[in-house]
């Protein structure tokens, strides 16, 4: 992975309050965007909490290839595109909510 645009696109994220929008495969091709808030880890991975029954979780399970779109709101036409694959934790403990963690495998500009 070329990681030179990853240091700046991960401040871009901490700087907007980890707000992404999170893309995955659709039904019938169509692709699903959700805006999610998210933290990220040690291993610069994105992390959020879910319910394990919405749409989104479910989508993502059956293609966790995803692509994560972060933009700068001094310029809301630039940002950084991450492609990445969603893993999930789930935890019987909780109220039925599940751990996203998304490894991000390359960064885009644009």
């Amino acid at each position: 992975m070329d990681e030179s645009f990853v240091p700046e696109a991960l401040a871009l994220i901490r700087n907007n309050g980890g707000k992404v929008y999170i893309a995955c495969m659709g039904e019938g091709g169509y692709p699903n965007v959700s805006v999610r808030e998210v933290v990220i880890d040690d291993a610069n991975a994105l992390i959020y909490r879910d319910r394990e029954d919405s749409r989104t979780v479910q989508l993502m399970k059956n293609s966790p290839q995803v692509l994560v779109s972060v933009l700068r709101e001094d310029q809301p036409y630039h940002g950084y595109k991450l492609k990445g694959t969603a893993a999930f934790e789930s935890n019987p403990a909780t109220d039925g909510s599940v751990l996203i963690r998304v490894q991000i495998e390359q960064v885009f500009p644009y």
